[in-house]
């Protein structure tokens, strides 16, 4: 059996004449990924916390039941990377400490759609 056969594939395309990857800009967001104790009162609150206690702006929060036990969720954040990348990287080492498990998928441009 195909163990691919039900897996979301991602495909980039661009024209021949594009500019290279490196010519879209420098990295503007980062995602983060964690599953909290959602049986603990005030576990997202504590996580929150830990980037607005550290000026780090969230852009995007999202939860999915984590499927392992009820009251388990995985978040979705995406950070800006701003100027001071100490704060980004000790909220979410902070972030890590209070979470079950988090990944860090890294720093990605913002591409704009030009009129």
């Amino acid at each position: 059996q195909d163990n691919m056969a039900n897996a979301t594939r991602f495909f980039e395309l661009r024209r021949a004449t594009a500019p290279p990857q490196a010519a879209i800009g420098p990295a503007e967001k980062m995602l983060v990924i964690c599953e909290i104790d959602g049986q603990k009162a005030g576990a997202l609150y504590d996580v929150l916390k830990e980037f607005a206690d550290r000026g780090v702006n969230m852009t995007r929060i999202e939860s999915r039941p984590a499927r392992t036990e009820l009251g388990a969720y995985i978040f979705f954040f995406d950070l800006d990377v701003a100027d001071n990348e100490e704060a980004l990287r000790t909220s979410v080492e902070a972030v890590a400490r209070k979470s079950k498990w988090l990944k860090d998928l890294g720093s990605f441009p913002v591409v704009r759609a030009t009129p």
